[in-house]
């Protein structure tokens, strides 16, 4: 779900009441983030394409984000805001 938060331009605090949710159910953050991460590039460059519309530069800070994610998921969402920003993605 994070994954597709960051795919429709969502902004952090959505991703952080999921995360949020996530630790009341004593899940794993740093799993939940990686797969977040996983699914963005997944959907940009994988199998699974979305047929979004969005230019080079959105996707590859959407990329930078994922690999930011699939790498560091201890890090959290830190670096979603410099990649997702607080409204819609151009």
């Amino acid at each position: 779900m994070l994954g597709h938060f960051a795919l429709a331009g969502l902004g952090e605090r959505l991703a952080e009441r999921v995360l949020v949710a996530a630790r009341h159910e004593r899940l794993d953050e740093a799993l939940l983030v990686g797969f977040a991460g996983t699914e963005i590039m997944r959907r940009l460059i994988g199998v699974a394409q979305l047929p979004l519309v969005y230019g080079t530069d959105t996707k590859r800070r959407l990329l930078d984000l994922s690999r930011s994610l699939v790498l560091s998921p201890s890090q959290g969402l830190s670096c979603w805001q410099s990649a997702v920003g607080s409204s819609s993605l151009s």
